[in-house]
């Protein structure tokens, strides 16, 4: 990169691993902006932000520019439910549907994220949580920013309004969570977020992002199905969330490095490749 920093006191970049909104990045990150310190993060809400929250997008663009650094956040969503699928489209023609399915293990997280999350509930109990997330303010969709970016990749625009669900899952047999809590077999152990729309070349494309506490049989993995000509799949597996996160970040740390000030959403970053860090 071109852009190292006079003052060798100061990092060239720093990255935040603390957060998914995009409002906590108004504090030490925007600190590093300021500075010419450019910042890479894995705040999901910033993956394609500009149709969630427009005016805060407008603001963290306008703090990097101001301090000539860069702003990214980047992840297993950004390859995997936008980057993948695009460049597997470009394997065949006259595409019809591209649908993605994720998944995550809800395991991982800790306490106090674990008790935000619908887990060990009847229906009843399950509805009741989603009436009353609804009537809470709301982070943005994960898979619906996936989607816009895909969309923006392959240069196509949704013909209307991108839906949103959430589904839950259901575990088979009773799961003991490592904070101590018990779900019995046939309650909730998370949920599956989906994203659909038609694009207005009547593309249809769907994002499924499932997350929930693994039972033994169950592994992470990324399915890309494409109906075209000739149709086309690809699946990842075991695809290990926490270990993959960590790896797509430092491989983008060299695009953060030469892209240009401001908020760079994930559309506008190169194919995520590999970048070896040290000879071997």
């Amino acid at each position: 990169s071109s852009r190292f920093h006079a003052r060798r006191d100061l990092a060239d970049i720093a990255l935040f691993f603390t957060t998914s909104a995009m409002e906590d990045l108004l504090n030490e990150a925007c600190a590093c902006l300021e500075q010419g310190i450019d910042v890479l993060t894995i705040a999901e809400d910033a993956l394609f932000p500009w149709t969630h929250s427009p005016a805060l997008a407008a603001e963290l663009d306008a703090i990097a520019r101001a301090g000539g650094a860069t702003l990214v956040a980047s992840g297993v969503n950004d390859v995997a439910m936008a980057q993948l699928p695009a460049v597997l489209g470009a394997f065949t023609s006259g595409v019809l549907r591209i649908e993605v399915e994720c998944t995550g293990n809800f395991g991982h997280f800790g306490e106090e994220l674990l008790k935000q999350l619908p887990l060990g509930l009847d229906q009843a109990g399950y509805d009741d949580w989603l009436q009353a997330s609804a009537e809470q303010p709301q982070s943005a969709s994960i898979a619906g920013q996936s989607l816009e970016a895909l969309l923006a990749m392959t240069d196509q625009q949704a013909a209307g309004n991108i839906e949103i669900n959430l589904e839950p899952t259901w575990t088979g047999s009773d799961l003991m969570l490592h904070t101590g809590q018990r779900l019995a077999a046939g309650t909730t152990s998370g949920i599956t977020e989906i994203a659909r729309v038609r694009s207005s070349v009547g593309v249809a494309l769907e994002i499924r992002l499932v997350g929930k506490v693994f039972e033994p049989a169950d592994e992470e993995y990324l399915k890309v199905d494409i109906a075209a000509d000739q149709p086309i799949s690809l699946l990842l597996g075991p695809l290990p969330g926490v270990q993959v996160t960590a790896a797509l970040v430092l491989n983008r740390v060299f695009d953060v490095l030469a892209a240009g000030p401001g908020l760079w959403s994930i559309d506008r970053l190169p194919c995520a490749r590999l970048r070896l860090l040290e000879p071997r």
